[in-house]
């Protein structure tokens, strides 16, 4: 049997995340992405691509909606 390591829980509703908790999100190509709030500003990270963005809660939405087909609502 074959097990996945994803980090923190899986991402909620948008309102409902807790400031600097870590959650995961399974995306269309089937990588991970971690995603953690910190005040107004939020944290994303491809896992795979290791590449990490930084922005607005608009700007998750919009990369949510890109790569994992729904916008974090």
């Amino acid at each position: 049997m074959h097990s996945m390591f994803l980090p923190g829980l899986p991402l909620p509703d948008l309102d409902d995340v807790q400031q600097g908790a870590l959650y995961h999100v399974l995306l269309i190509d089937q990588s991970i992405a971690t995603v953690q709030r910190h005040a107004d500003a939020w944290h994303w990270r491809k896992l795979t691509a290791g590449s990490s963005m930084k922005g607005s809660r608009e700007d998750l939405e919009k990369w949510l909606m890109k790569e994992a087909g729904h916008h974090g609502r």
